[in-house]
């Protein structure tokens, strides 16, 4: 098993109204190295892939969204 590793951001929300409208969610293309599949993430809570939480950070700009995992929880 390799690194898990983010190949692309699928869809991205910026929510207007809300409680929680500072945190972009939406969906990534995820993969280990062995398994491709495409997840459901928030910058608040991050992602869970296999049955591990993985934090994220954003990297890009408006336009170009680019995230990288930064800690991964159990």
């Amino acid at each position: 098993m390799d690194k898990v590793q983010i190949i692309r951001v699928e869809k991205r929300c910026i929510p207007m109204f809300g409680n929680k409208r500072h945190f972009p969610y939406g969906k990534l293309k995820v993969t280990d190295g062995v398994d491709t599949k495409i997840v459901n993430f928030c910058e608040y809570n991050g992602f869970c892939f296999k049955g591990k939480r993985y934090k994220l950070d954003y990297t890009g700009s408006m336009n170009f969204p680019k995230y990288e995992i930064v800690k991964e929880d159990i």
